[in-house]
């Protein structure tokens, strides 16, 4: 099995302040944008450009991903979950979701029949799935890359739906019965550690000086 090197250590902060982090840092400004060819959401704003390269962005996710997954998950399938979401508009949304909902284990399954690293459940996405063409078969919810695509394309369509990040995130919970504590309380967890991502990332801007963003390939 491959060795685990505990690689950042970080202070409990109350959910309070990583929740207003995540969304006063990240949802509605440039945090939220990486590749500029794509369509950011609406109320975003464009995204200036930084003197901090793609590798020291990656290299920061990697090592509070690896923080954050279950100390059996190898670090080579941490990092492929992380160059993955990399890909996507919203990848640190998308390392937090993960992070919350299996820890980096691809092949978690709920008993709600949830199932992969971003617990997708099939009853609910199989066929919009298939048609989008990000799924072909069950095994694909277990494949780490394929796994963070399809999140990405839901995400991505309840915000667009929804209008707001945390009602999309009750929403990917719970479905069109989004209301109630349970789904709010899973939607701040989510969330708050979307937080810990923004500020590990504005831990990076302030190391170099320079506004943090996350560039476009």
């Amino acid at each position: 099995m491959e060795e685990r090197k505990n690689y950042i250590t970080m202070k409990p902060l109350p959910k309070g302040l990583l929740i207003a982090s995540a969304v006063a840092l990240a949802v509605s400004t440039e945090v939220i944008l990486v590749n500029s060819t794509k369509t950011s959401p609406e109320n975003a704003k464009p995204a200036p450009q930084a003197n901090i390269t793609k590798p020291e962005i990656l290299e920061t996710a990697y090592k509070l991903a690896i923080a954050n997954a279950k100390p059996y998950i190898p670090e080579t399938i941490i990092k492929n979950i992380v160059n993955t979401a990399y890909k996507t508009d919203n990848p640190l949304l998308l390392l937090a979701l993960i992070t919350e909902e299996s820890h980096f284990d691809i092949f978690a399954k709920s008993r709600q029949g949830a199932a992969g690293c971003a617990q997708i459940v099939p009853k609910v996405w199989e066929k919009e799935l298939k048609k989008a063409g990000l799924l072909k078969g069950y095994r694909d919810y277990f494949d780490p890359e394929k796994s963070v695509l399809m999140a990405d394309y839901i995400i991505t369509r309840l915000i667009k739906k929804q209008g707001d990040v945390k009602k999309a995130l009750m929403s990917y919970q719970c479905g069109n019965r989004y209301k109630g504590r349970k789904c709010e309380k899973y939607a701040e967890a989510v969330l708050a550690r979307y937080g810990e991502y923004v500020i590990a990332a504005k831990l990076l801007q302030d190391n170099k000086g320079k506004r943090h963003v996350e560039i476009a390939q």
